[in-house]
Formats: C-alpha cells, sequence, structure tokens
C-alpha cells in the first residue's frame, strides 16, 4: 500500500544505449515503493512532454521530481514570453544524484546555475565543494554529498557460489585515445598546452587528490588564477580529466594483458596484446553485465579520476558476490580494507597479476567477497540513499511523504 505520496522520475531514453539511466531509475523506483510511494516515470523525449510534466506535477500527490543522472533539471516553461524555470512555477522540488563532475559542459547549466527548488546530491565528495560557490546565497538548492548505491537488475537469479564461477575475471571498459583527447584541446587554445600538460604530469598518479584541486595549485604556481567561472578554464579541466581517465585505462589493460579474462569493451581498444584465452565482448547493456557479475569470481576496475567516490558498477560487483580489484583512493582507504573486503592496485597497475594470484586460495576469495557483501548492503543500499533523499526534502522543503 502507498501512502498517498508520488515521485516523478524523469528518464532520457535517446541517451542511455546501455540502459545504465533505465537501471537506475528501476532501482530508485523500486526503494521507493518499499518506503510507500508511488513512482511514476516520465520520457523527456514524448512529443507532449510539458503538458504531461505540468499535469503529473500539478497533482497535490506528486512529493518532488527525481532527475535521473540530473535530466530535466534545466527545463523552462513560457510564461509570458519568458522562460521560467518549471521547479520554481509548479513549486515542486527536484533531486538529483550526480554521478558525475559538474564542470562537464551537459552538466554545467544544471549544476552551476543558481536556481531553486532542487537538491543535488553528488557521489563524488570534492563535486560538492566544486559546485556550492556557484549558488550563491539565498537560493533554495541544496549540494549535498550521497554516495553511490549498488543498483538492482531484472536478473533476480541467486548469485552462483563463489567456488562455481565460470568466470575467473571479469573487466568492463571502454576507451579514447588519450593523446587524441589532448591534441583537441591543444589545437583550440594552444596557449593552454603547457598548464594542461603539467596538470596532466601531476594529477596521473595522484589518486587520493581531487585532481581539479590539483588543477588549481599547478595553474597558481604558474602565475594563472583557476577560475572556475571560465567556460575556458572549465574546458581545460574537461580536457585534462579525459586524458586523465582514458590512460588510466590504457595501464590498467595493460596490466591485464597477461592474464586469461572475459572483457567487455567499448570503443577503440589500446594497441595492447592480450592473453590468448581472454574473451572479448561487445559493450553489453548494464543488466548484462551485472548479471555476468554474479557469475565472476573477480571484476577489476578502473575508477577513473574520482578522488573521494566509489561506483556503482564496484558496489554491485561486490553486492554479486565479486571480489573487486582497484586502485585505492581516498574514499576506498576510508571504507575497505585492503586484503579483507577488497584487493587494491598500485598506481600503475604493474602489480594487477600479483594481487589477484591471491584469489587462487578458495577461502580468501570467500571471506573477501562475503565480508564485502555484508558491508556494501549495510551502507550503500538503495534503500538508505532513498532514506536520505526524503530526509532531506522533509528538512528543506517540508515534504511529508
Amino acid at each position: 500500500m502507498f501512502r498517498g505520496a508520488t515521485i516523478l522520475f524523469l528518464h532520457a531514453p535517446k541517451a542511455d544505449p546501455y540502459l545504465t539511466h533505465r537501471t537506475s531509475i528501476a532501482t530508485y523506483a523500486a526503494a521507493y515503493r518499499r518506503q510507500g510511494i508511488e513512482a511514476v516515470v516520465l520520457d523527456l523525449s514524448v512529443p507532449d512532454f510539458m503538458t504531461r510534466f505540468a499535469e503529473i506535477t500539478s497533482r497535490p500527490d506528486v512529493i518532488a521530481v527525481h532527475c535521473e543522472q540530473s535530466w530535466g533539471l534545466d527545463l523552462a516553461i513560457e510564461q509570458a514570453g519568458k522562460a521560467v524555470d518549471v521547479f520554481e512555477y509548479f513549486n515542486k522540488p527536484a533531486i538529483a544524484h550526480i554521478r558525475d563532475y559538474p564542470f562537464y559542459p551537459w552538466l554545467r547549466g544544471r549544476t552551476l546555475v543558481p536556481r531553486g527548488n532542487r537538491i543535488l546530491c553528488f557521489t563524488e565528495r570534492s563535486a560538492v565543494d566544486f559546485a556550492g560557490p556557484f549558488q550563491g546565497s539565498g537560493v533554495r538548492s541544496q549540494i549535498h554529498f550521497a554516495p553511490h548505491i549498488y543498483l538492482d537488475s531484472e536478473d533476480h537469479a541467486a548469485p552462483v557460489p563463489w567456488r562455481a564461477r565460470p568466470i575467473d575475471l571479469l573487466y568492463v571498459g571502454s576507451y579514447a585515445d588519450p593523446m587524441a583527447e589532448r591534441a583537441k584541446f591543444a589545437t583550440a587554445r594552444p596557449e593552454l598546452a603547457p598548464l594542461l600538460d603539467a596538470i596532466i604530469d601531476q594529477a596521473l598518479p595522484d589518486y587520493h587528490t581531487p585532481f581539479w584541486v590539483t588543477a588549481a595549485k599547478v595553474t597558481k604556481a604558474q602565475g594563472l588564477a583557476p577560475d572556475h567561472g571560465s567556460a575556458i578554464y572549465l574546458d581545460l579541466l574537461v580536457a585534462a580529466n579525459q586524458f586523465i581517465r582514458n590512460e588510466r585505462r590504457r595501464r590498467m589493460l595493460l596490466g591485464l594483458a597477461s592474464i586469461p579474462m572475459h572483457l567487455i569493451w567499448s570503443g577503440p581498444k589500446p594497441d595492447i596484446s592480450l592473453h590468448p584465452d581472454t574473451v572479448v565482448m561487445s559493450a553489453n547493456t548494464l543488466p548484462d553485465t551485472l548479471a555476468l557479475c554474479g557469475q565472476a569470481k573477480a571484476m577489476a576496475m578502473c575508477l577513473n579520476n574520482f578522488a573521494t567516490s566509489l561506483s556503482e558498477r564496484l558496489l554491485s560487483a561486490m553486492q554479486r558476490g565479486a571480489a573487486v580489484l582497484c586502485a585505492a583512493n581516498a574514499m576506498i582507504d576510508g571504507v575497505f580494507e585492503d586484503g579483507k573486503d577488497i584487493i587494491t592496485l598500485g598506481a600503475d597497475y604493474r602489480d594487477v597479476g600479483e594481487r589477484f594470484a591471491a584469489l587462487r586460495d578458495p577461502h580468501k576469495g570467500e571471506a573477501l567477497t562475503s565480508a564485502a557483501r555484508a558491508k556494501v548492503e549495510a551502507e550503500y543500499s538503495p534503500d538508505a540513499r532513498i532514506a536520505q533523499f526524503l530526509a532531506a526534502l522533509t528538512q528543506f522543503y517540508g515534504v511529508n511523504p
């Protein structure tokens, strides 16, 4: 039975080829329903979207709008020839759980523009510090840290017992040539190419400091001002971020190359010779990947360059009983314990083979995966995050579901 309250989800299917957003929405919606709150999903691409949006948000039972990964946060409605923010106009708060940095072009207008009636929850703790100053004073938006959750999947089959799992090691990756990413920015802004290279040199090996913090220090050391209000400087951060994340993925694949594994890959593959027994699969949907996590003894992860964040795939793999191998960052060090519930790797990934070999002891593998699963189910469940969202809606906007 529902308590007479409803959450409206906004979804953009055309931007969801791997069903990442659909899986996220289904996970959150199920958690809301377990709290007695109905969930309705509205496609942003339908021709009569604004009419449907107005009809649903005008209902008294609709307490908030959940903007999946920020989709819809920049919606406006025309009134008297002027664009008016829809969440202010309909007086319904929006909430978003954002899994990326706010300086990306598609997020700037949604997270770095001061607007009211919003709760922006970032999975990267340092993103709160980045976005906060843009809100100014007297703005009713709230910015919070809300860690990732593990995701549900449509496959509700029980995970395979660890010793019987057919996949020894699973790695899911994507890639773009880091040098091509660097060249794109250097061609457009040649005067900033030396600064870009200096930022990359400092930030690439450092998994524990938010890279935009490192970028600010490097920028100041060169006598320049790190201007977060400048589109050019934000583009510099994007270029550095793209290089770092793809170079780390290349290095991880190089470290894994001598180990037979199941590799799910998207985009061009670096010129790296893999083990002859490696099985290479094309990119799957997220539900397919989650199902494979339940059949894998271990999953290798590259967490890009998030220094104070986890990952929904890391948590989902753990929840499905796979041992996770990844380079440690500040949050991983604070949440997990190497050798007890996770296997951490060096920043250059040269120790992957040695660290993975520890899982040849089935007793160690079973103990590690059992401890990891217990931790994530206790602390990173969808229900825990929904409780956090509802508490914020009640505290800041008087919502009483």
